[in-house]
């Protein structure tokens, strides 16, 4: 309660929130994400500067009512991520007028150009894999990646098929679980394979590098015997369950600590949102980077880059002590309802960022006596840095307040 008190009242919040806009109102322009669109380009700029990882991954995470997703009415936006789930394109979608394609572009329908679009920025004819659902998924936008050396995988509807005489549904149902059939094709110089597996329902897969060969075995619960059971599993379907859970990934994430802040703009929904992608985008970079054992949880990562936000470079000495006064003249309003148990609270070493800032760090005098911060120093003291919140030795024996602060 002390780190949020001690940086503004709920009032300074709401004000700030009031006046929060990210363009000019008096601009005319038919784009119904004008009030955003600045953000989102700036974002989606910051995204693509890291490079591409070898299979990746396109899917939909304006008001628009969505009846299968947990949350009826959101916004759709269509992502284009990795296996890691960082995100590293995306499109918020607003209607008919975002099927634009630029000269020489192949029109493969209003989903399949969403597929155009967000793979623009992937280089031809390096190996990039990419992977999506029935949405997008058709012979026309395979064709197409195809001629620009990008492979792709996808669930596909039958609909979507012509002249493709496939075994039905209700002969592969006959066969029993784990039944498949293929059919091979190919069409301007792209060999296509359509794939329809029989698990509990069928499902088709249209795939330009991958078949059914060679045909495994999987694991898949049989409710009638209520136990596991081995069945025939066809290689395009392990290979797809294996890539296309990036951007379910993302989402996860997102919705561990998403940012709940009501408000009557609808763009402020887009901003917060983009605010928890861009701390789960530069989070999992970081997961990468070292050992396991001594990484930030996602938690701690997004308490670390909002500590230095607020603190890094400014000097917050004067709204510490107002946020301390407000603490304590809730506590002292507590205490005398009921009886509170004493406690001498741990103090925690601040951010690196906050700590080397070099900037209003300044001894002060405490009542209190606590364990100095200084690795290794088993001295007490009294003297309490203004800006860490942390006591330091500082005595002519053992004077660590400068060397603490030095990195």
């Amino acid at each position: 309660m002390e780190k949020i008190a001690g940086v503004m009242t709920s009032k300074a919040f709401l004000t700030m929130k009031r006046y929060l806009h990210f363009c000019d109102n008096g601009v005319a322009n038919d784009d119904r994400l004008l009030k955003t669109r600045a953000l989102i380009e700036m974002i989606k700029q910051q995204f693509k500067k890291v490079p591409l990882e070898e299979n990746i991954i396109i899917t939909s995470s304006l008001k628009q009512y969505l009846p299968k997703k947990l949350h009826k009415w959101g916004y759709k936006i269509f992502v284009l991520s990795g296996n890691s789930g960082f995100a590293y394109d995306f499109e918020v979608y607003t209607g008919k007028q975002d099927n634009v394609l630029l000269e020489g572009e192949h029109d493969c329908g209003a989903s399949g150009n969403v597929v155009i679009r967000l793979t623009r920025a992937v280089p031809n004819n390096v190996g990039h894999k990419l992977f999506f659902d029935n949405y997008f998924c058709s012979p026309e936008l395979q064709i197409t990646l195809a001629h620009r050396g990008i492979l792709c995988l996808g669930t596909v509807r039958s609909n979507r098929l012509p002249n493709c005489a496939i075994m039905s549904d209700s002969e592969l149902k006959r066969k029993g679980r784990g039944a498949h059939v293929e059919k091979v094709a190919k069409v301007d110089d792209v060999t296509l394979s359509v794939v329809r597996w029989f698990d509990n329902r069928a499902v088709t897969f249209l795939s330009t590098f991958v078949g059914a060969q060679p045909v495994s075995e999987t694991k898949r619960f049989n409710r009638v015997a209520r136990a596991e059971q081995q069945v025939a599993c066809p290689r395009v379907v392990k290979v797809y369950n294996a890539h296309v859970g990036g951007v379910d990934l993302l989402d996860a994430l997102i919705g561990l600590y998403r940012s709940h802040i009501r408000s009557k703009k609808w763009y402020h929904g887009i901003f917060f949102h983009l605010l928890d992608l861009t701390i789960v985008n530069a989070w999992l970079p970081y997961r990468r980077s070292g050992d396991d054992g001594k990484l930030m949880s996602l938690h701690d990562f997004k308490a670390f880059v909002a500590e230095g936000l607020v603190s890094v470079g400014k000097d917050t000495s004067l709204t510490a002590e107002k946020g301390k006064n407000r603490v304590r003249q809730c506590d002292d309003s507590l205490k005398s309802q009921r009886a509170v148990k004493r406690f001498r609270p741990t103090e925690q070493s601040p951010i690196d960022d906050v700590r080397f800032d070099g900037i209003a760090h300044w001894p002060k005098w405490s009542r209190d006596r606590q364990r100095c911060k200084m690795a290794m120093c088993k001295g007490i003291s009294r003297v309490v840095c203004v800006k860490c919140h942390v006591h330091l030795c500082c005595n002519p024996k053992n004077n660590y307040f400068h060397s603490y602060h030095i990195h």
